[in-house]
C-alpha cells in the first residue's frame, strides 16, 4: 500500500520541496567544479636566475593547477635584506599570479621570490626563486645552485591541516547514518544522539576552520575564494543533512536529508586528489572518488546500525534482520569500497614504486591493511556479535588514516617531471626591440650545457611587422656572462649567414644557468646598437626525459623557417607538459644546428639519448641525409617540409603527398575551365613529383600543358606570359627557387594590372607568411591560389597563434610554425599512447597504426606502418598584409584588423576551394 501511495508524494514533492531538493543537488554540483590540489610552480617571468637589464613592473607565476587568489601571496626579499610587499594585478589564467611590487626596485643585485600558492580546494604549497636586476648578487634567501623551486607543502597552520584530515571523518558519519536514518530508526534515541553528535562534530570543525581562515585573511577574503565558498556550502549541507536525519518524519524529509548527505560527500569528494587529475579524465575521476566516500559512508552506518541494535534486541532477533537489510548492502559496499579503492590509488601513484617511499604509499598500504582487518572482523561478526565493536574502532582508524591522506600531497603532485621542467624543454629563444623597429631574435640551440651555436637575426620590422634583413650590417660581437655562477665571459664575433638576417658563433657553455647574452650590432656610419638577451641552459639529462631530436639548419639560408618550426614544436610540447600528458614523462626537444654536418648533428642526438627525429629541417639534401641515418639507426622521424619522396619507410610526414598534390592542382585548374596550362617547375624530387601529379591529373583533358623550368631572366618570361594571355600559371618549386619569377609577376601586375586569366596556382611549398608577405603586389590582390593542408581559422592554428605570442613575445607566428605545432601534437599523442618513454621501435609502431584517419585541425593524416602523409589540401587565396602581426592596440581591436598574432577569421585569406581528401 506504501509503495502505491510513494509516487504521489514524490509528484507532491516536487511541487513542495522541489526547490529546496534542487538548491541542495546545485549547491554540491557548483562546489564540486575543477579546482587545484597542490599547486606547484610551473614556470615565472622573469624565469628564475634571470639576469634584467632593469626591474620589472610586474612578476608573473604559472603553477600546476588552479589558484584560490585572496590567499595567495607575493614577497620580494632585494639584495639588501629588506622586504618589498607586492599587490595582484589581472591575471590571464586561473592558472597564473601576477603580482606588482609595492615600493620599486631600485637597487641592483639578486631579489627573492617568495610565494605562497593556495589552491581552489586550501591546500598550500610555499616555494621561493630568484632573480637579477643589473648583476647578481649574494642573497641568503635565494635557493643556492641556480635550478627552479616548484614548491614544498606548506608546514604552517597546523591546526588547519588536524581539522582538516578529521573532517572527513565526521562527514563521512554523518552522511552514513543520514542516508540510513530509516534503517536506524529502530534504534529510537540512541541512533537520534549519534546523528546528533555527528552532526554537533561536523559543524564545528568546518565553522572552526571557517574562523581560522577568516582570522586569517578577512572576512572579505573568505567571502570572495573558492576555499570560503566551499566552507560555506559545507556548512549548509551540514545543516540540512543533519537537519533532515534528526526529523525523519517523513518520506520527504528522507529523501532531502538523503539528497544533502550525497552533496556533502561529492564536496568532500572535490576537496580530496580528484582535480589532481589530467583534465580528460577529472570528471570521472571526481564521480569515482564520490562512489568511494558513498560506499565507504554506507559501510560505516550498516556498523553503526548493527552496534545500535545489539543494545536493543538479542540475538536471535538480530541474526535474520542482519541478514535480511543489512548483509545485501554491506556486500555491495564492501566491493564498491575496494575497486573504487584501488582506482584512486592507482590513479594517485606514478608508478607502483611509489607505494613504499612516498607519503601517500605508505598511508595507502595502511588504509588498506586495515580494509582487510575490518573485513576479517566482519566476517568473525558472523560467531561473535562483539567482534562488531572492534570492527567499528578499526574503520574509527581507517577514517581517520583516510583523512590524513586527503590532505597529503599525491606523489604526481610533486609535480612531475614535465611540469617542473616544462618550460625548459626546448632551446632557448628570445626576441628584445630595438629602436623604433629593429627586431632582434636570439636562438641557442640545443640550449644545453656543452657546446652550443648562438644565432642572432638582426632585421628590423617592416610595415607589416615582419622581420626582414638590414643591409647595412657590418658586424656582431656578443658577451655571453652568467654573473655569479663562477664561469668566465666569454667574448664571441658573429659569422653573417643564411639569407642576411642571421649571424652566428659557437660558443662552450659549462654551467645549468642562466646566461646574458649582451649583443653589439654595429651598422655603417651608426652608433653601436646593443640587444640583451637572458637564455636558460639546462643540464643534459634531466629526470624521465624524453629527448625529441631536431636536426635544423638554423643558422643557414632556411634558418627562419628551420626556427618557426622548431618554435611551433616546443609551443605544443611545452603545454602538454605542463598537463603531464605523457604520463609525466618530459617531452623534451633538443636541436642540434647543422652547420658541423649532418652526421655530426645525428651522432649527437644519438649519444643524447633522442627516441625520435623529428621535423628535420634545412635544405633537401640534408633533410633526405638527416631522415636516412635516423632510419638506420631505427628513429621512427615524424617530418614536415622537405620530405624528398612521397612515402619512405619509417618516415611519417605532416605535409601531403607531393605527387597526390600534383594532382590536386590539375583539378583546381580544370575546374576553373583552363584551356592551355604553362607548370613552371624547379628541380628538386619535391617538384619533380608534384610535376608528374599535375601531368597525370590533365591526362585524358583537353589542356595544353607546357612545361618549364624557373627561368634565368624572370621578367623577360613573365613578360612573354603576358602577351600571350596565358590562361593558367602552375608554380611548382620552394621559396628560393620561386621568389624572383613571383616578384616579376608583382612588377607586371604592377605596371599593367595583367594577371593570367584564371589565376596562378602555386605549390603548397610556397604557403608561407614571410613568402606571401614579401611576393610583392601579385599576393596583396589575390593573384595567387596557394595549395595548403592548413587552415589559417583553424582553432587549432589560432590557438597556437596565442599560445607563440604568449609564450614568446615578438616572434611572429607563421605556417611553419603550425606545421611544427602539429607535429608536436602527434608526437604527444604516440608517446601517451605509449605507456611513458617508449622504445624507438614501439613508437614506430605506435605511429604507423594509431593514425590512420586521424584528423588534428586541418590535417588528415593516414599513416600506416611503412609511413604516410597528410591527405587533404585546399586552396587559399592571399588578400591580406600578414594577418598574424598587427598590434592589439590598433584602432577598432585585433579583431578589426585580425591581428594580435593570431590567425585571421576573416580578411587575410579567402578559402577558394574546400578541403578534398588527397588520393
Amino acid at each position: 500500500m506504501s509503495g502505491r501511495r510513494w509516487p504521489r508524494r514524490g509528484r507532491n514533492l516536487l511541487r513542495r520541496g522541489g526547490g529546496v531538493a534542487l538548491l541542495t543537488v546545485l549547491i554540491g554540483l557548483v562546489t564540486a567544479a575543477p579546482a587545484a590540489a597542490h599547486p606547484y610552480l610551473l614556470s615565472s617571468n622573469p624565469a628564475n636566475g634571470a639576469i634584467l637589464a632593469s626591474a620589472p613592473a610586474t612578476i608573473d607565476i604559472s603553477y600546476t593547477e588552479g589558484l584560490d587568489r585572496p590567499y595567495c601571496s607575493v614577497v620580494l626579499v632585494a639584495p639588501d635584506g629588506t622586504h618589498v610587499d607586492t599587490h595582484q594585478v589581472a591575471a590571464s589564467a586561473p592558472t597564473e599570479l601576477a603580482v606588482a611590487p609595492d615600493a620599486s626596485l631600485s637597487e641592483q643585485g639578486t631579489y627573492a621570490v617568495n610565494w605562497t600558492a593556495v589552491g581552489d580546494d586550501g591546500h598550500t604549497v610555499i616555494g621561493s626563486f630568484g632573480f637579477s636586476v643589473g648583476h647578481p648578487s649574494a642573497n641568503a634567501a635565494v635557493q643556492s645552485g641556480g635550478t627552479a623551486v616548484s614548491g614544498t607543502g606548506s608546514s604552517s597552520g597546523g591546526a588547519r591541516r588536524v581539522l582538516g584530515a578529521v573532517l572527513p571523518f565526521a562527514v563521512i558519519v554523518l552522511a552514513g547514518l543520514v542516508l540510513l536514518s530509516r534503517t536506524l530508526a529502530a534504534a529510537g534515541a540512541r541512533a537520534t544522539r549519534l546523528i546528533r553528535v555527528a552532526f554537533a562534530a561536523s559543524g564545528a570543525l568546518e565553522l572552526a576552520l571557517a574562523g581560522i581562515a577568516i582570522s586569517d585573511h578577512g572576512l572579505s577574503a573568505f567571502g570572495s575564494s573558492a576555499t570560503g565558498r566551499r566552507l560555506i556550502a559545507e556548512i549548509a549541507l551540514t545543516a540540512a543533512a543533519g537537519l533532515a536525519g534528526l526529523a525523519r518524519t517523513s518520506r520527504r524529509r528522507t529523501w532531502l536529508g538523503g539528497l544533502a548527505a550525497l552533496a556533502l560527500l561529492v564536496v568532500l569528494a572535490d576537496s580530496g586528489h580528484a582535480a589532481s587529475q589530467p583534465s580528460s579524465r577529472r570528471d570521472l575521476v571526481l564521480a569515482v572518488y564520490s562512489l568511494h566516500l558513498l560506499a565507504v559512508s554506507i559501510w560505516i552506518a550498516a556498523i553503526a546500525a548493527v552496534l545500535l541494535r545489539l543494545r536493543t534486541r538479542t540475538d536471535d532477533d538480530l541474526a535474520p534482520d542482519l541478514h535480511r537489510s543489512l548483509r545485501t548492502l554491506v556486500a555491495v559496499s564492501l566491493v564498491a569500497v575496494l575497486a573504487t579503492g584501488v582506482a584512486t590509488t592507482d590513479w594517485g601513484l606514478r608508478t607502483l614504486s611509489d607505494l613504499p617511499h612516498t607519503t601517500y604509499g605508505r598511508l595507502a598500504l595502511t588504509l588498506a591493511g586495515l580494509f582487510v582487518v575490518m573485513v576479517c572482523l566482519g566476517i568473525a561478526a558472523s560467531a561473535s556479535r562483539r567482534m562488531i565493536v572492534v570492527e567499528a574502532v578499526v574503520a574509527a582508524g581507517a577514517l581517520v588514516v583516510g583523512g590524513v591522506i586527503s590532505q597529503s600531497s599525491l606523489p604526481l603532485d610533486e609535480p612531475y617531471a614535465s611540469q617542473t621542467f616544462a618550460a625548459s624543454t626546448g632551446v632557448a629563444m628570445s626576441v628584445a626591440p630595438v629602436g623604433d623597429d629593429g627586431l632582434d631574435i636570439a636562438t641557442l640551440a640545443p640550449g644545453i650545457v656543452g657546446r652550443n651555436t648562438l644565432v642572432l637575426e638582426v632585421g628590423h620590422a617592416d610595415e607589416e611587422d615582419f622581420l626582414s634583413p638590414q643591409s647595412s650590417v657590418r658586424a656582431v660581437t656578443a658577451t655571453v656572462s652568467c654573473g655569479g655562477c663562477g664561469a668566465p665571459d666569454q667574448h664571441l664575433t658573429l659569422q653573417p649567414t643564411g639569407a642576411g638576417a642571421e649571424w652566428t658563433a659557437d660558443v662552450t657553455l659549462p654551467r645549468a644557468a642562466s646566461w646574458l647574452v649582451t649583443a653589439a650590432v654595429r651598422r655603417a656610419g651608426a652608433a653601436a646598437e646593443v640587444s640583451r638577451f637572458s637564455e636558460r641552459v639546462t643540464p643534459a639529462d634531466l629526470p624521465d626525459q624524453v629527448v625529441i631530436g631536431v636536426p635544423a639548419a638554423l643558422s643557414g639560408p632556411s634558418g627562419s623557417t628551420c626556427r618557426d618550426q622548431l618554435l611551433g614544436l616546443q609551443v605544443a610540447l611545452q603545454d602538454l607538459n605542463a598537463q603531464a600528458a605523457d604520463h609525466g614523462d618530459l617531452m623534451r626537444v633538443v636541436a642540434v644546428d647543422l652547420h658541423d654536418g649532418v652526421t655530426q648533428a645525428m651522432a649527437r642526438l644519438h649519444s643524447l639519448g633522442a627516441r625520435l627525429i623529428a621535423m628535420p629541417c634545412g635544405t633537401a639534401d640534408q633533410v633526405d641525409r638527416a631522415t636516412s641515418l635516423a632510419r638506420a639507426a631505427g628513429l621512427p622521424v615524424v617530418a614536415g617540409e622537405g620530405s624528398v619522396t612521397d612515402r619512405q619507410a619509417g618516415v611519417w610526414s605532416t605535409q601531403p603527398s607531393w605527387q597526390a598534390e600534383g594532382a590536386a592542382i590539375a583539378n583546381q585548374a580544370l575546374r576553373q575551365d583552363a584551356k592551355s596550362v604553362v607548370a613552371v617547375a624547379g628541380t628538386t624530387a619535391v617538384d619533380q613529383a608534384e610535376l608528374a601529379g599535375l601531368r597525370q591529373g590533365l591526362a585524358g583533358h583537353a589542356v595544353a600543358l607546357r612545361v618549364t623550368g624557373f627561368p634565368a631572366r624572370p621578367r623577360s618570361f613573365v613578360g612573354g606570359l603576358y602577351r600571350a594571355d596565358t590562361d593558367v600559371v602552375v608554380l611548382l618549386g620552394d621559396r628560393t627557387e620561386a621568389d624572383p619569377t613571383v616578384h616579376s609577376f608583382s612588377a607586371v601586375n604592377a605596371d599593367t594590372g595583367w594577371a593570367p586569366t584564371h589565376g596562378i596556382l602555386a605549390s603548397a611549398q610556397l604557403m608561407s607568411t614571410d613568402f606571401i608577405n614579401g611576393a610583392g603586389n601579385i599576393t596583396r590582390v589575390g593573384g595567387i591560389e596557394f595549395a595548403s593542408d592548413i587552415n589559417p581559422f583553424d582553432p587549432i592554428a589560432q590557438y597556437y597563434a596565442s599560445r607563440l605570442r604568449a609564450l614568446a613575445p615578438g616572434v611572429r607566428p607563421t605556417f611553419d610554425g603550425v606545421h611544427g605545432y602539429d607535429a608536436g601534437l602527434l608526437v604527444a599523442e604516440a608517446l601517451r599512447d605509449g605507456g611513458g618513454r617508449p622504445s624507438p621501435s614501439s613508437l614506430a609502431k605506435l605511429l604507423g597504426s594509431h593514425f590512420t584517419d586521424f584528423t588534428v585541425g586541418s590535417y588528415q593524416l593516414d599513416w600506416q606502418p611503412d609511413g604516410g602523409t597528410s591527405t587533404s589540401l585546399a586552396f587559399f587565396r592571399s588578400t591580406y598584409v600578414n594577418p598574424m602581426a598587427m598590434p592589439s592596440f590598433a584602432p577598432g581591436g585585433a579583431a578589426a584588423l585580425a591581428h594580435e598574432g593570431t590567425f585571421l577569421n576573416a580578411g587575410g585569406f579567402e578559402q577558394v576551394a574546400p578541403f578534398r581528401r588527397l588520393s
